[in-house]
């Protein structure tokens, strides 16, 4: 990287290893199957994916300092937190259910409902999230969608019942819980597939162009939402885990840090950076 010395010089550096990461990753995409998921690449790819959520957090961060926005006091500070630009969670779940559902309009015509549901006995929706928890949640929504999708077809998704989203949190945790009747894993193997960068349970899909925020993307089979959703998961000190329901459907939580005790941005970054390159993708499955 140059050396940086304001957020345009960040931007800058951050677009060259955008750049630089898209031709590592489509040099990969072309290797044999066996290749692309052995350790080497996917430690390759961990890394790699792990810098670019790095410096993307870091040059979201330097915008809103240049903005006169300053870290929040709020006991969630984790994850360069501020009240004035953070969502809360209530806030942030249903805006990422909207997005999703007009995505999977855009790609299938029509997309499954979703049950958005409070935990009782919780602390609350109230508290603010880093703007990067939505990256996770959008993937493990859109997998669920698709799943429903798949196992029906588009125009009979009303024979599924919706899928369900439950959110909490408790003693430092945010958690949020997505869970779909698609009918679950065909073999505990696919899930451990998935989770794989460069690497599919389904066919890809081509891009089509409408509405959605998230328009000219394709849906899914890239290979590459759930492992980056995990990676996002573990920036905020979390993780995702998931388990499936034999021939019912599959249990997705994602859970988030938001104790704080995080007071020093570079800190922050230094220690969670470190924790994404020694680590694997931080997904468990029960």
């Amino acid at each position: 990287w140059p050396r940086v010395r304001s957020t345009a010089d960040a931007l800058t550096a951050l677009h060259s290893l955008e750049k630089a990461s898209h031709v590592l990753t489509e040099k990969l995409r072309v290797l044999p199957p066996h290749v692309r998921v052995g350790d080497a690449s996917q430690r390759v790819m961990r890394d790699a994916s792990s810098l670019l959520v790095a410096a993307r957090v870091l040059v979201r961060r330097s915008e809103e300092l240049d903005q006169g926005q300053s870290c929040s006091h709020h006991p969630a500070a984790t994850s360069f937190i501020n009240d004035e630009a953070s969502p809360l969670l209530a806030d942030l779940v249903h805006d990422t259910v909207d997005d999703a559902r007009a995505f999977c309009r855009e790609k299938f015509g029509d997309a499954p409902e979703i049950q958005v549901l409070a935990d009782e006995g919780g602390e609350g929706a109230n508290v603010p999230l880093a703007h990067y928890a939505r990256f996770a949640l959008f993937e493990l929504l859109k997998n669920a969608m698709g799943a429903h999708v798949h196992a029906v077809g588009a125009d009979r998704l009303d024979e599924r019942p919706p899928i369900s989203l439950r959110q909490r949190t408790q003693r430092g945790w945010a958690y949020v819980g997505v869970f779909d009747h698609g009918g679950g894993w065909g073999a505990r193997s696919a899930a451990h597939k998935a989770a794989l960068f460069l690497s599919s349970t389904r066919h890809a899909r081509e891009a089509t162009y409408t509405y959605s925020r998230d328009f000219g993307q394709p849906f899914e089979s890239m290979g590459m939402g759930l492992p980056l959703a995990a990676l996002h998961a573990r920036y905020l000190g979390g993780g995702i885990h998931l388990s499936g329901r034999a021939n019912e459907g599959v249990d997705a939580i994602l859970n988030l840090d938001v104790s704080g005790g995080h007071s020093d941005p570079d800190d922050f970054v230094a220690a969670h950076t470190h924790s994404l390159l020694a680590a694997q993708v931080p997904i468990s499955f029960g």
